[in-house]
């Protein structure tokens, strides 16, 4: 490891067994030895994508529904992850945040919308306050494992991969949001997700099958 005085480099030396070091991008991609304004692009380029797929990205939720926006970046994002865990090249880092920006203008969005339609109207505020709890908890987690469990940023990357990866199994046998497809008339398509999630909470065959129709919706 190194780093730069001047023109002159030198070798620095971690005490590993000091509780304030810790094996992460620095060491990995020996960020010691970059120039500054990298080591600043890789805050710069996630929150660069972010701001771009914000543009546009939201927008898909309302023109291609809420379940398949939100499985494909659910899906880019875990890409991403992976190539970061992986990676040991301060370029390609750079790239996969550029990506994982872009996308998380879409998965947190288009994620929250699409649970909250898929919960009962009395669970929304317990469920919407619970993910909000959750995504301002994870620094706090975050500090606790670098504190008390590991040193190495490797393992909780990782545990993070996985249940993305769990996420995204959840998401693809779900329906989609019958909220969605009853705001735009799909009847048919809302009767058969509505049906899915009866059947998923296992209320009985005569209840699911029994036929209705919307409020809305006119019989010709």
């Amino acid at each position: 490891m190194c780093f730069t005085r001047g023109n002159d480099p030198a070798t620095i030396k971690v005490d590993w067994e000091s509780t304030k070091s810790l094996h992460n991008w620095v060491d990995r991609l020996n960020l010691t030895c970059e120039p500054g304004w990298k080591i600043g692009l890789m805050g710069s380029m996630f929150l660069l994508g972010w701001s771009l797929g914000c543009l546009f990205i939201p927008r898909l939720g309302d023109t291609m529904g809420r379940r398949r926006p939100y499985l494909f970046f659910s899906v880019a994002s875990v890409f991403c992850y992976l190539t970061l865990i992986l990676s040991q090249n301060i370029h390609l880092t750079l790239v996969m945040y550029f990506l994982l920006g872009l996308g998380n203008a879409g998965k947190p969005n288009l994620g929250y919308v699409y649970i909250l339609e898929l919960v009962p109207t009395s669970w929304q505020t317990y469920v919407g306050t619970l993910i909000h709890i959750s995504d301002g908890c994870t620094l706090i987690f975050l500090s606790i494992y670098f504190r008390f469990i590991s040193k190495d940023w490797f393992w909780f990357q990782l545990f993070c991969f996985v249940f993305s990866t769990l996420a995204i199994a959840g998401c693809s046998i779900a329906p989609e949001s019958p909220k969605y497809l009853y705001s735009f008339e799909r009847f048919d398509e809302a009767r058969a997700a509505i049906k899915k999630i009866a059947r998923f909470n296992r209320v009985s065959k005569d209840i699911r099958n029994s036929e209705y129709l919307f409020d809305t919706e006119v019989v010709h």
